[in-house]
């Protein structure tokens, strides 16, 4: 292809010791503390601003990845015996050829462990395989970017944790991010089903709230949008790292038809698959230009990879892409769905790497490092805290060395690809003869796959086709205690090697198994279809962080009784206000910042303490009280300096205790007594 070929990897390990923790079970609705503990997850500590490094090169930074790209779905990697249409990717490809071509660029078989080590540095065994977020012990690299002065900012998918706010990407170290919080949605309606939230509803997140914007336009275009004026905006003095995760071409498969035109000879669902990678081809395009033309270009490093192999089997979400020559693809750990596109761009790369193709093992987890040591970051393998906050180091390497040609061989030997996963976690499917465990690991040429794939067919230079049968060819496909691969040799992995090579196999089993002993996910946690239902009602049909919203204006928590030590004023089913047992549900209620509003449940999104029959006047005595939406009228209650609940509709009466239940009465006489502690329990 007239492109140079330099040399591949060499010796040095990465190694991880991590541990695990554990969280007790949150159910839906209101617990008691009584009935379960919860060691809620904490957030990341702020880092504070520090000098760069001397000497830092601090270019500006893109981390461009294309969702669900498979490998023969970009015209550099068509095949011979395809047509010249039967890819269009003009701008990847003008770029890979005047930059540099990752070869053997390693990811995880599915999106979020891939893109939560994009974020920490950290091998997907070691921060998020079997979790729903990054644990908060873990830095990301926006914000240790944002420490040395960098402007950060995230357009498009997040899928890395959005039950609680600092899970977000403004919560993790972004000046600003819009796009989707999920792994993926309609590109049109921007909806989700219940599964990432707890329930159904628009998934559109604009920096600290919902986005309320793009309904019905298509999601590519909206973020097209976005990089356009953060570009734009971007003071040009100042270094910028913009991350810009596309939409395309994940399930469901969508594109406007003026994508899908260049492959009208092509099967539909052919179209409309490489109809989304040119849709995002585009918007890469646009980027480039916009740098260009504000005279950032130059001092530019681009990043692009994909997430995973690209989807071809009925297993998965769309199975459209085509990962040809290699096996397998998404959801699987062959080659097919962990080797994936990737390249360098940009005018900072030096004149005399452009042009040529690396073959060294690099892992998503190495750019972590790689950025941070460009940017003159301090302690780019957070070694010091990391183990301060009992979380595993990063995993990475610093790649620059190797990808500037300053050195002649990768420093990765090894990539734990995935560790044991037991069957029936993520539908991992059951192994007959190694019923346990499935998972990869690679070393040297050799390549190591445990337990049962989800399928491990070859997709052919054109698929789909109108011959195209999935019952034909697309099983599961059983590795047992092992397959064995000569990657180098045999990319396609077409010859198992295990018989012939017991040594070699039982070799890799044991450095298998011994890093997957050090295996660390942050506490799965669980969902709450009842808060998440709320939000959703309160924000206009928008799902956001529900779980564990930011701190209210005032520090003071409660209300608490001081005549029942341990009890509360507690929401019962998220409507009837009711007095129990302080549990970590009932911690929340605060002062709004206008008096008039009285006091909110931050955990129920805002609502505040109503009486029931307002409408009529009702005062009566012993009316109950629930939750309702909060408004400036006078249908509320405010804390008063005699440490009592008055209520601002109806004069003289107070919250009262009636046996468990919280009703209207007369002030001064079970309404005394109410307060606010700053504790949280």
């Amino acid at each position: 292809r007239g492109w140079t070929h330099r040399r591949r990897s060499a010796s040095t390990t990465p190694g991880a010791m991590a541990r695990r923790f554990s969280l007790g079970v949150l159910f839906g609705g209101i617990v008691s503390a009584a009935d379960v503990q919860i060691d809620f997850p904490k957030g990341p500590k702020p880092l504070p601003p520090v000098p760069p490094s001397p000497g830092a090169l601090r270019p500006h930074v893109v981390l461009f990845v294309i969702d669900d790209w498979g490998w023969a779905n970009l015209g550099v990697h068509r095949d011979q015996a395809a047509p010249a249409d039967a890819t269009r990717t003009p701008n990847f490809d003008t770029a890979v050829h005047d930059g540099v071509l990752l070869e053997r660029h390693y990811t995880f078989r599915w999106c979020a462990p891939t893109r939560s080590a994009f974020m920490s540095g950290r091998m997907p065994y070691h921060v998020l395989e079997q979790t729903n977020y990054v644990s908060g012990g873990m830095n990301m690299i926006p914000a240790k970017l944002k420490q040395v002065g960098y402007a950060t900012h995230q357009v498009g998918k997040w899928h890395l944790g959005a039950l609680t706010e600092w899970m977000t990407p403004v919560g993790r170290g972004f000046d600003t991010s819009f796009g989707y919080l999920s792994g993926g949605e309609d590109h049109y309606t921007h909806m989700i089903g219940g599964a990432e939230f707890g329930c159904v509803g628009t998934d559109l997140w604009k920096s600290n709230a919902p986005a309320y914007t793009g309904n019905g336009t298509y999601g590519a275009f909206l973020y097209n949008d976005e990089v356009q004026r953060v570009i734009n905006a971007h003071n040009v003095s100042q270094p910028l790292f913009l991350y810009v995760a596309t939409q395309d071409a994940h399930a469901p498969d969508q594109v406007p038809l003026k994508y899908t035109g260049h492959f009208a000879e092509y099967t539909e669902g052919y179209a409309v698959y490489n109809g989304m990678v040119s849709a995002a081809d585009e918007l890469f395009g646009n980027m480039t230009a916009t740098l260009q033309a504000r005279e950032m270009y130059s001092n530019t490093l681009i990043i692009v990879s994909s997430d995973n192999g690209g989807p071809a089997s009925t297993y998965t979400s769309g199975n459209a892409a085509s990962n040809w020559p290699l096996r397998g693809g998404k959801k699987t750990d062959f080659e097919g769905g962990i080797r994936v596109n990737a390249f360098l761009s940009g005018g900072f790369l030096p004149q005399a790497i452009r042009g040529t193709v690396l073959d060294g093992y690099i892992h998503c987890a190495d750019w972590y490092p790689t950025i941070c040591g460009l940017a003159g970051g301090s302690d780019c393998r957070d070694a010091v805290s990391a183990a301060a906050r009992g979380v595993p180091a990063v995993d990475g390497f610093d790649m620059w060395p190797y990808l500037s040609n300053a050195t002649a061989e990768s420093p990765r030997t090894e990539i734990m690809v995935a560790r044991c996963e037991i069957p029936n976690q993520h539908n991992i499917p059951r192994s007959v003869t190694s019923p346990n465990c499935s998972g990869a690991y690679i070393r040297g040429n050799f390549k190591l796959v445990l337990g049962e794939q989800f399928y491990g067919f070859w997709q052919g230079p054109v698929f789909p086709n109108v011959s195209t049968n999935h019952s034909l060819f697309d099983f599961h496909v059983d590795c047992g205690t092992g397959c064995l691969f000569n990657i180098r040799e045999d990319p396609a992995e077409t010859v198992n090697l295990a018989r012939s090579n017991p040594t070699l196999l039982n070799d890799l089993r044991s450095r298998f198994f011994a890093l997957n002993a050090t295996q660390f996910d942050a506490p799965h946690l669980p969902l709450d279809p009842a808060l998440c239902k709320s939000f959703v009602s309160n924000h206009g049909g928008y799902v956001g962080p529900y779980l564990a919203p930011s701190p209210p204006p005032s520090p003071l928590q409660g209300p608490f009784t001081l005549e029942h030590n341990g009890t509360c004023l507690s929401p019962i089913l998220n409507r009837t206000a009711m007095f129990q047992p302080c549990s970590p549900l009932s911690k929340g209620w605060y002062t709004g910042q206008n008096g008039a509003v009285g006091d909110a449940l931050q955990t129920i999104n805002g609502s505040c303490l109503k009486i029931h029959a307002v409408a009529s006047g009702s005062c009566e005595t012993w009316t109950a009280l629930y939750l309702g939406q909060c408004k400036g009228d006078s249908n509320s209650f405010t804390l008063t300096s005699g440490a009592v609940l008055a209520s601002n509709l109806c004069p003289n009466h107070c919250v009262n205790i009636q046996r468990d239940s919280i009703v209207l009465g007369l002030c001064g006489t079970a309404a005394s007594g109410w307060t606010k502690k700053e504790e949280l329990l």
